[in-house]
């Protein structure tokens, strides 16, 4: 079935009512309706020649009966509905509905009530401008553009860089085979480039409603979402949680943190601050590390091992100096003190001042240097001296024997028994080998 329009086509019809007209033959001068072909569709105009009924529409015509069936009521007389005629003559010609008319008025507008192109090409026109909507009836419309290297446009304005507006890239396009551009005016606010496979969107925020996923890997285990009433957002890889950020610009991890580079760095944003590493949910739970910045007001550079919130080990740049606190030192290996670390000293102490001593003091003793008690080689001598600043006496052995040095006086104790053999019981003056005693310790 095809609609058929031909020229000069007219007879006559003597149907009463809203039924197919029985056509009656062609109009000296005109064709029959034959012409149309059977089966076919034509515009057809019903006028009754005395009564003032008439009857536009699109008629099917059946060549057997020669009959035109009222297909479509496009106007009449009976407000646009199936004209029921009255007896008598009524001519049927074939007319071009004014509803489906195309035409060009004074200013050579071409004027479309309405139109449909099915299949071939309408060619010869540049530009085009529809006064109304353009509407599809296909299942899959489709708007194509004639160049595989061109640009397609589609804007709601008067020029192409105007408003909101998008550009296709055709598939041989020189520098941008297959983009896609959305745009203000003409400047780009989200693009894909096929060559890279990436969405920029370019300065913009990308604002995802409460609930919703940014996601890759096709099926939504790795994403990133956001809860708009808690103001969290969460990292998932796989299905799990790998890690949340909170609107006081918290990171909660889900697993450990580890580093690829071969030098990596933990670093805080704040020169004069503080950067606190603990293993708890605040920094003074549990054992923790407080680094603090190279210009803080108080503790510049400073170093402090916590637990809690008490310092059991802090380094003082300012002072250059480690404090243990009230804590005991304890190790296994040696204690080395100073800068000479060989031979391998159980403890080696090594004085920055001229003098290479230990003192010995104690709450009642101060710290000054005519303070406590000494051992230790005075600048420019190799002699080890054991001596107490404080004049009091100095008492070397065991409860069974022993020798006690006061003010250079040697007084022996218990029974002592010295290199020789010999052995000192009597506990009193000073002997030969007291005194020989006591030029070594004096």
């Amino acid at each position: 079935m095809a609609l058929i329009v031909k020229d000069r086509v007219r007879e006559t019809t003597t149907t009463a009512g809203t039924g197919t007209f029985s056509l009656a033959g062609a109009v000296t001068g005109f064709d029959a309706f034959s012409v149309i072909g059977n089966s076919n569709t034509t515009y057809y105009a019903v006028a009754h020649r005395t009564a003032n009924e008439w009857e536009v529409g699109i008629g099917t015509y059946t060549s057997s009966g020669a009959t035109l069936a009222r297909t479509t009521i496009l106007a009449s007389s009976n407000s646009g509905s199936a004209q029921s005629f009255a007896a008598g003559t009524k001519d049927v010609f074939c007319t071009y509905p004014s509803g489906k008319s195309v035409y060009a008025d004074a200013s050579g507008v071409v004027n479309i009530s309405s139109v449909a192109i099915t299949g071939g090409t309408v060619s010869g026109i540049t530009d085009l401008t529809v006064n109304g909507d353009i509407t599809f009836s296909g299942a899959v419309p489709e708007i194509l553009g004639g160049d595989a290297d061109g640009e397609l446009f589609i804007g709601p304005s008067t020029t192409n860089a105007l408003g909101g507006n998008v550009v296709l890239y055709g598939q041989s396009h020189a520098s941008k085979a297959n983009d896609i551009e959305f745009r203000e005016t003409a400047g780009i606010q989200l693009g894909f480039d096929s060559s890279a496979s990436v969405w920029s969107v370019e300065a913009n925020e990308l604002n995802l409603n409460s609930g919703q996923s940014v996601r890759w890997g096709g099926n939504g285990n790795n994403r990133i979402s956001g809860n708009g009433s808690t103001n969290i957002v969460s990292l998932y890889s796989a299905g799990v949680l790998t890690a949340t950020f909170d609107a006081s610009n918290n990171t909660t991890l889900g697993g450990d943190l580890i580093f690829s580079p071969a030098t990596p760095e933990i670093r805080g944003g704040d020169a004069d601050g503080e950067l606190f590493i603990s293993p708890s949910t605040t920094n003074a739970l549990g054992g923790n590390v407080v680094l603090y910045g190279q210009s803080h007001a108080s503790k510049a550079n400073d170093i402090e091992f916590r637990a809690t919130a008490a310092t059991e080990l802090g380094y003082d740049d300012s002072a250059s100096t480690w404090n243990f606190a009230a804590n005991t030192i304890q190790t296994t290996g040696g204690l080395t003190v100073g800068l000479n670390a060989a031979p391998n000293y159980v403890a080696q102490f090594h004085s920055a001042a001229s003098h290479g001593l230990i003192q010995l003091t104690n709450a009642a003793t101060g710290s000054a240097g005519g303070d406590g008690s000494y051992i230790g080689v005075l600048n420019t001598s190799t002699t080890l001296r054991v001596w107490n600043q404080e004049a009091a006496p100095i008492w070397i052995g065991s409860a069974s024997g022993y020798a006690v040095f006061t003010n250079g006086a040697v007084t022996l104790g218990g029974t002592l028994t010295f290199a020789d053999g010999s052995a000192q019981t009597t506990a009193g003056a000073s002997t030969g080998k007291a005194i020989a005693m006591a030029m070594v310790f004096g």
